[in-house]
Order: C-alpha cells, then structure tokens, then sequence
C-alpha cells in the first residue's frame, strides 16, 4: 500500500447570496467544487480480487470518497483463478486461450461486486466516519461518477499513426474511404 496525501479542488457545498421576489438578500446553499485548504488522502491498495486501485478520502465536508479500480485486472484476477490463459496488457489482454470463457467471466462483474471492494477496504482503511457514526447510520453511499470502455486493437504490420487513426474513426463513424487513401483492412487488425 501507498498513501498519499494532497490538497486538490474537491466537491463541496457553498452559501450564495440570493434575493428574493422583494429584492431582499438571503443566503443559499449550493452544491460546487472548490480548492480548499484541507488534505485528501489516497490509498493505493492491491486487492486480491480486484487487483490495484485507489481509494481517495476528503477531510472536508462532505468527506467524499472516491474508488478508482480497472475492470480488466478484475477481470485478469478472475480468469487466472478459473485456469484461463492469457497474456496481459495493462489495460486488456493480448491474448486469451478461450475468449467465450473470458466473456463469461467478465459478465460477472457488477454493482455488487464494486461494492463488496469499496466495503472490504472501508474497513480496513482509516477515514472520517468512526465507529460512532456507523453505527449512526452513516456511511458512503456508492455511485458511478465515470465509466471507460476501450477496444483494444494491435496491429500486425506498421501504419503511421495519422492513418491509422482516421481508418479507426472512419470504421466506427462508417464513412467510406477517401479516394486515393490507403484503406486499412479488417484482416489487418486483430481485436482482442
């Protein structure tokens, strides 16, 4: 484990000043973002299932937390547990012995999943709610706040990377080929 510790703009709730129908002033609470002169911690972890991530915790109100993990060494960990070969990438696989089983394993990560990680590592990890305030009813509350999906294509002869992007953005916009242009074979990439 790393901690980490940094002072950075975070979530937070301000008062604006707001006037009523008579033009009199009354302050309002506002949910913002803001530089605040207060520490956030980040944990850099290794979970057994889930492989590295981090949790970040805020020491200002709110005290926002947030999970940061990768569904592919999830999905690395899991594979290598059911005996399914592969060979890993940092954000994919190059390779895998038996895709449809691969596919059948990633199918199983989900919401509750997520949850048990961020509820194991509560736990285990200081933050501001003590015992106390768990036992009180409160606790972080789990949402999406960001989603990446990538497909991961490797190339098995050298393109430049100008026109291999544009052949990627022309295949996934559906625009066809500019005359004159080389075109960029579906037998030329291998999807994995």
């Amino acid at each position: 484990m790393f901690i980490g510790r940094a002072q950075e703009k975070v979530p937070l709730f301000r008062t604006e000043k707001r006037r009523d129908a008579k033009g009199v002033t009354y302050p309002w609470i506002v949910k913002t973002t803001g530089l605040v002169n207060v520490n956030q911690f980040d944990f850099y972890c290794v979970d057994t299932d889930f492989g590295p991530f981090f949790l970040k915790f805020c020491s200002y109100f709110p005290y926002n937390a947030k999970l940061c993990r990768g569904g592919n060494h999830w999905a690395q960990r899991q594979a290598a547990k059911a005996g399914i070969g592969f060979t890993p990438l940092d954000n994919a696989f190059a390779t895998v012995d038996h895709p449809t089983a691969l596919q059948q394993v990633c199918d199983q990560l989900g919401p509750d999943q997520i949850d048990a990680l961020a509820r194991k590592w509560f736990d285990l990890l200081p933050h501001l709610f003590t015992q106390a305030d768990r036992d009180a009813g409160y606790t972080y509350d789990i949402s999406i706040l960001q989603a990446e999906f990538s497909l991961t294509q490797m190339l098995d002869r050298p393109l430049s990377g100008r026109v291999f992007f544009e052949e990627v953005i022309r295949d996934n916009l559906g625009r066809p080929a500019r005359p004159g242009q080389p075109h960029l074979r579906q037998e030329d990439l291998h999807r994995s």
